[in-house]
């Protein structure tokens, strides 16, 4: 009887703490998203900066500010692109919306002769009537608040990097192992998706694409968003060029293409490179990548996988959790 109340009063234990640990994690996502971020972020530049001191012979202050500028420059332009881009789409705000409504009118009248009635003017009202402008002052509002965590970001990563310094002598302990294996991912993700976004971006050149730099972007970002990103940001462009270019050869090939590139880098590429080193079942990433979803937003779905990663790795360092690492990797027996 008393073992049954103990197994009850366990349970019971467990889903309390789970609770009280969820809410903790909505409730200080303000601070916990940057300060997570920074942590991920500061695993992703420790190589690059030992690189440096390295190979340069330089001390690390310098090799630390030198890593910083490459980063900021490199960052710079690729917001400047994005934002060219974005203003070049809002001058012509204004032909895309005709182009929209006569693309109505041209499938009313595909409709009408096989016999389906549709209500054009309804549908050119609501086009009209598309807040646009107010989409770009969000999309600028965004921006800003992007930049006021980047700068907690970049706060919370120098203090980690200025106590890396205390750390160094201890190279077996469990964070330089967590560490390495978080960096290596974080790196090679970084790579995989820098190659899938610049080969959409020359795709989408060649076929003129409005917009194909911010598509680019975005198409590196969601690569971070296992299974789901890459079908997203696959399928973003295809409406501009609906709009400027109709339903011909180039929107095909520009869908067609990007299948080809995201299946190339994704199932191919990618797994190569990355191995057997995140030991992670596909089932296992997809839940969490709900779960963080739900608790942080958009940035709790990128940092779903190195998350999960931490937590088998550090699960399968205690003999008490190894039992819930074998299920993360899909070992069930």
């Amino acid at each position: 009887m008393n073992t049954s109340y103990d197994k009850i009063n366990n349970v019971c234990l467990i889903i309390i703490a789970s609770v009280a640990t969820v809410s903790a994690l909505i409730y200080t996502k303000i601070v916990l998203i940057p300060f997570v971020i920074s942590v991920f972020f500061f695993a992703a530049i420790s190589p690059l900066i030992k690189m440096i001191q390295t190979k340069l012979k330089a001390p690390r202050p310098v090799a630390v500010v030198t890593c910083f500028l490459i980063l900021g420059i490199v960052t710079a332009l690729t917001w400047l692109l994005v934002i060219q881009s974005f203003m070049s789409f809002y001058d012509g705000i204004d032909t895309y919306k005709a182009k929209a409504i006569g693309m109505v009118e041209d499938i009313s009248i595909w409709a009408g002769t096989y016999g389906f009635e549709l209500e054009p003017d309804f549908i050119q009202q609501e086009i009209m009537s598309l807040p646009l402008v107010d989409w770009i002052k969000e999309f600028t509002g965004g921006l800003a608040s992007f930049l006021g965590n980047a700068f907690l970001i970049f706060v919370f990563t120098i203090f980690l990097i200025i106590g890396e310094k205390h750390g160094n002598l201890v190279k077996e302990s469990l964070w330089m192992d967590v560490k390495t294996k978080v960096s290596r991912y974080i790196i090679i993700k970084f790579f995989s998706s820098f190659l899938t976004g610049v080969s959409v971006c020359i795709l989408l050149l060649f076929f003129n694409v409005e917009l194909a730099f911010v598509f680019a972007f975005i198409t590196f970002l969601l690569n971070f968003i296992p299974n789901v990103g890459s079908i997203v940001a696959a399928t973003l462009p295809m409406p501009i060029i609906l709009l400027n270019q109709g339903l011909g050869i180039t929107f095909f090939a520009v869908l067609t293409g990007q299948m080809i590139i995201h299946t190339i880098i994704g199932t191919i590429v990618e797994p190569k490179l990355l191995g057997e080193r995140m030991d992670l079942h596909p089932i296992a990433i997809l839940m969490f990548l709900i779960f963080w979803g739900l608790v942080w937003g958009i940035p709790g779905m990128f940092l779903a996988v190195p998350i999960t990663a931490v937590f088998k790795f550090l699960f399968a360092r205690i003999e008490s959790t190894k039992a819930f690492s074998e299920i993360l990797a899909g070992r069930i027996s």
